[in-house]
């Protein structure tokens, strides 16, 4: 049976008698078939009934979980609600967990359809509008979340638990096929030899265009998962599937678990897996795009980690340019579909404009850098002063221990030691003199210049914006991540800095007032 949705674009007239529209919602396809879709709509159309209430949309969800609000047919309802503002009274549906499973959506969705004039109601679950009908709508709501969240936790747990068994329990590689009766992972004998021949000859020092070429020479097209048509392969999509080369290798990672050997058959060894990484990875410097060195903030801090964020969704931010009538125009963007943030992209050097005047806004006062120098003067004086004793009153330990360590050679060869025992000793003697040793040499802080040190300080924090123009961009991206250690993050024209270092942090607290210097750790010139 097929069941058809209202067109998101339809309008309606404002009827004199109360309205509503139909939202009726199955997780999974196989549900699609069978009567749960039309016991959901007999039963809604029986409440509107019962209540005299005229519909005038339904929109049916196919397989889609309410854990997110993402789905089609839910956007499309908001969308007609919002096309139709004033003109629905009321969103039917069979149970609140229907419309979410997820109370913060559920609060917000509710919420925005509210300000479209329209109110949602369960056909099963008997809430009114009031305190206590309100209370036991967030239990309804809190419910579907929980319910939804330990079904989560459950196929996790059975998911991992296949997986550690040899078992990949996600969905199949090219080349691979779940077995609808075993559930496990088999050969797909319409690419796996295909997928094999990529592997090896990548190896043997053809490109992935090459292996493109020939796989189309062999008519060979990709499957058209998720509703796309299935076409030739690209070179993108070779490049991934020798990217998975771990897989192919018979290993693989699950969550939290590394390197699980799998019990699927394998196309290539672990070395091959090894070399087709280090080809794949290591690009001769004339494919490195000059490009990229012209976007100041588009580097990694570490490893997989980089220093410019989005504010909306955490994602780290990219850089492009785009060819115009008036030449090349360069951006940072983030590149998240699913993210919210008004502005996706903004021009390269509005967002480095921007950094440039933060630098400005965080360089210190005159004042304040005088300040901060003649206390960080003062300690290290006391600091040295302190190290001074230390270093007299080791040295003088020495001395006592040479005396010591005399006294033992002397008695050993009077023979008032045996061998045993005076190696012992000297063991001893000999270990207590080297810590102090490297001790005293730890701790002497003779021929530093100290005024020296604290007056390209000085320098520094007076000149940070100055400094940071001059600076080739290696050195901009050194001097900034001195600053932010941990990144910033850029939204919607405004520029958000994460922690900043310590050294900043102490200027600022110094600045307000909230800082007592109580002595330099672990400061070496």
């Amino acid at each position: 049976m097929k069941y058809l949705s209202t067109d998101k674009n339809t309008k309606i007239k404002r009827l004199d008698s109360k309205t509503a529209v139909l939202y009726v919602r199955v997780s999974s396809q196989n549900q699609v078939n069978n009567y749960s879709i039309s016991t959901q709509l007999k039963e809604c159309r029986s409440y509107l009934q019962k209540h005299n209430i005229k519909e005038v949309g339904v929109f049916i969800e196919k397989g889609e979980s309410a854990k997110s609000a993402l789905r089609t047919e839910f956007q499309n309802l908001v969308s007609f609600l919002k096309n139709n503002k004033n003109k629905v009274d009321f969103l039917i549906c069979y149970k609140l967990d229907r419309f979410s499973r997820n109370t913060e959506d559920f609060y917000y969705y509710k919420s925005l359809i509210g300000k479209y004039g329209t109110k949602i109601k369960s056909v099963t679950e008997n809430i009114e509008d009031t305190s206590t009908g309100r209370f036991i709508e967030l239990v309804y709501a809190g419910i579907a979340q929980l319910d939804n969240e330990n079904k989560g936790e459950r196929v996790k747990h059975c998911l991992a638990t296949k997986a550690l068994d040899g078992w990949y329990p996600s969905v199949s590689p090219y080349g691979y096929k779940n077995d609808k009766e075993t559930h496990r992972l088999v050969r797909d004998d319409r690419y796996f030899k295909h997928i094999k021949y990529c592997l090896k000859e990548f190896l043997k020092g053809k490109t992935t265009t090459e292996l493109t070429e020939e796989l189309k020479e062999r008519g060979i097209k990709t499957l058209g998962r998720r509703n796309s048509v299935s076409k030739y392969f690209t070179s993108k999509t070779v490049w991934k599937i020798l990217d998975k080369s771990k897989f192919y290798a018979g290993v693989y990672d699950w969550g939290e678990h590394k390197n699980i050997q799998g019990k699927h058959e394998k196309m290539i060894s672990w070395n091959e897996h090894l070399k087709i990484q280090e080809r794949l990875h290591t690009k001769p410097s004339k494919y490195v795009r000059d490009m990229k060195d012209l976007f100041v903030l588009n580097f990694t801090i570490k490893k997989g980690v980089g220093f410019l964020h989005c504010t909306n969704c955490g994602k780290r931010m990219r850089s492009c340019k785009s060819q115009g009538n008036g030449g090349e125009y360069f951006y940072y963007y983030c590149p998240n579909r699913h993210c919210m943030q008004l502005k996706k992209s903004v021009a390269k050097s509005d967002l480095e404009c921007t950094f440039r005047r933060n630098l400005r806004d965080i360089t210190p006062s005159p004042a304040l850098i005088r300040l901060f120098k003649a206390m960080m003067l003062e300690e290290l004086e006391k600091k040295e002063e302190t190290n001074e004793e230390l270093s007299k009153d080791v040295k003088h330990q020495l001395k006592d221990l040479e005396k010591e360590k005399e006294e033992t050679i002397s008695m050993r060869r009077r023979k008032e030691l045996d061998l045993e025992d005076y190696n012992n000793e000297m063991y001893k003697i000999k270990t207590k003199i080297k810590n102090l040793s490297s001790s005293i040499n730890y701790n002497e802080f003779e021929d530093h210049d100290y005024n020296k040190l604290l007056d390209n300080a000085e320098e520094f924090l007076s000149n940070i914006e100055p400094l940071y123009n001059d600076y080739p961009i290696s050195k901009k991206r050194e001097l900034i991540q001195i600053i932010y250690p941990k990144g910033i993050k850029y939204g919607n024209g405004t520029l958000r800095t994460n922690e900043k270092s310590y050294l900043f942090n102490v200027l600022d607290m110094m600045d307000n007032g909230k800082y007592q210097m109580v002595g330099v750790q672990g400061f070496e010139p």
